[in-house]
């Protein structure tokens, strides 16, 4: 029994995420044949759980009075990526802005009002339903009316080059019964969302304490198309940049998602007291107000603790947070469930939270030198007394003292959304070979080709700038393969 409707297809998209997605609607406008699979058993990929896309010069920036400009933008990620980013892929994507904005609202997308991302430019904007409704309601039925085959339980296995480089076919593999089938094509895009669910390849490629890590995603992305590519001879790029998003508590009995809450906003997002295992602040936690900085500064130490009083807590459901958590917890909000969550996890003995009477018993459940927590906390209540940080400069209004007790400490870990890279494009979103040319009709896009963006490490300041390049890249992609696909006819 085959898997696919036809043994052959204009193109292929392998991962059905917001970059295949857009690709499978790009290309039957094109009207190409399409054929999209998906590995999960559901379409969506990460593009689910994403909350808007940048919006520069839209409807709505304009309704709402923002003139933020595609040069300040393009020259705030360039300079933050050290000039390592490709300058006219960024360029291209961000001068793309409203024309993407424009062109979702074409496909039935809605939209909500700019907003920005924790101290970060008024520039992301937000699409009602978030990314589940943008793709369900939106992309797939598009890409069905044009019609599109798609696949869920289908998987990329292999890419197929004839003699000269070129792409001929993929392999692809039924998830349920296992079964294999050569698809002839001569082109295909590749938008399987990274490896960051691949344990093996992070320990390998990354910097990263893997063991002090939580993806935040849905655990398919475990490397499938970056390796399918290399081994057509795709060049590898920034193999092992991360998109970190910050502090986090790991919970192994619960799904990620299920801990964007009021508990690991108020443990882990808030500008109050961090220590590490020796019981010492070593950074001004206002840093948390930078998601990619907080995470890095985590991962500095060996181990970190944020450390809550009862009038802290009671302060976050009283009077609100300092910071939210995206869409998920809003700035300013009032953490109303935080006492239920905080008293569930200690009752269910939670590796990630300690409850303790008196600062010394709290410095015995968390393993640091009760006497140096003990005068950590002395001399960071000073600070809050005078206003003033005399050891990192924190602004007085995020030091709040920390006594009246029970006291918490929780255990923080890092968490990311995906990996960024993995191969090189170019302009056209063709895979680039280690000869230097493009592989003729491979295309990579969304995360497997986003470290094209960056340097190290990602920017949150410009809101939604990830997932716009994932619908840029998607329609780009879909565009050039059409236009090659032309030219080889």
């Amino acid at each position: 029994m085959s898997i696919c409707k036809y043994s052959s297809y204009d193109i292929v998209i392998a991962g059905s995420g917001a970059s295949g997605c857009a690709a499978a609607v790009q290309a039957g406008q094109e009207g190409l044949s399409v054929l999209l699979v998906e590995k999960a058993d559901a379409v969506g990929g990460c593009g689910v759980f994403t909350e808007g896309l940048l919006g520069l010069q839209t409807a709505e920036a304009k309704a709402q009075g923002i003139e933020i400009t595609p040069e300040e933008v393009f020259k705030e990620e360039a300079e933050f990526s050290k000039y390592k980013a490709n300058l006219p892929i960024l360029r291209n994507l961000i001068n793309a802005s409203n024309d993407t904005v424009e062109w979702l609202r074409n496909l039935g997308v809605s939209f909500d009002p700019i907003t920005a991302m924790g101290h970060g430019k008024p520039v992301m904007q937000p699409y009602k339903g978030g990314g589940w409704a943008v793709i369900n309601d939106a992309l797939i039925p598009n890409a069905k009316k044009l019609g599109a085959e798609i696949l869920t339980s289908t998987a990329l296995v292999e890419l197929h080059a004839d003699e000269a480089g070129d792409i001929e076919g993929v392999t692809l593999r039924n998830e349920s019964t296992g079964e294999t089938e050569f698809i002839a094509t001569r082109a295909v895009v590749v938008g399987t969302g990274g490896y960051i669910n691949n344990e093996e390849m992070l320990r390998e490629y990354t910097n990263y304490d893997i063991d002090r890590f939580v993806p935040l995603n849905h655990g398919h992305a475990t490397g499938d198309g970056s390796r399918s590519m290399w081994s057509v001879g795709a060049r590898k790029h920034r193999v092992g940049t991360l998109m970190v998003y910050g502090a986090f508590l790991k919970d192994s009995e619960q799904p990620t998602f299920a801990m964007m809450n009021h508990l690991t906003n108020a443990a882990a997002m808030q500008p109050l007291l961090w220590v590490n295992e020796k019981g010492l602040r070593f950074v001004n936690e206002d840093v948390v107000f930078n998601m990619v900085m907080a995470g890095n500064a985590n991962l500095s130490q060996n181990k970190v603790f944020s450390i809550l009083s009862q009038d802290n807590v009671n302060r976050l459901i009283e009077v609100g947070n300092f910071v939210g958590m995206g869409l998920a917890v809003r700035n300013g909000d009032k953490l109303d469930q935080l006492q239920h969550l905080i008293d569930g996890a200690v009752n269910g003995h939670k590796t990630y939270i300690q409850k303790a009477n008196s600062l010394p018993e709290l410095a015995e459940k968390l393993g640091v030198p009760a006497d140096t927590l003990q005068k950590t906390i002395a001399d960071y209540n000073h600070y809050a007394e005078t206003q003033t940080d005399e050891q990192f400069g924190k602004p007085a209004e995020y030091l709040l003292k920390v006594e009246g007790g029970p006291f918490y400490g929780f255990v923080l870990s890092t968490c990311g959304f995906c990996s960024m890279g993995g191969v090189e494009v170019n302009t056209r979103n063709e895979v680039i070979s280690e000869e230097n040319g493009a592989i003729c009709g491979l295309y990579a896009t969304g995360n497997e080709s986003s470290g094209m963006l960056v340097g190290d490490s990602y920017d949150y300041t410009n809101g939604g700038l990830a997932v716009s390049y994932s619908f840029y890249s998607g329609r780009n992609a879909a565009t050039n393969a059409a236009a090659y696909l032309k030219e080889r006819a």
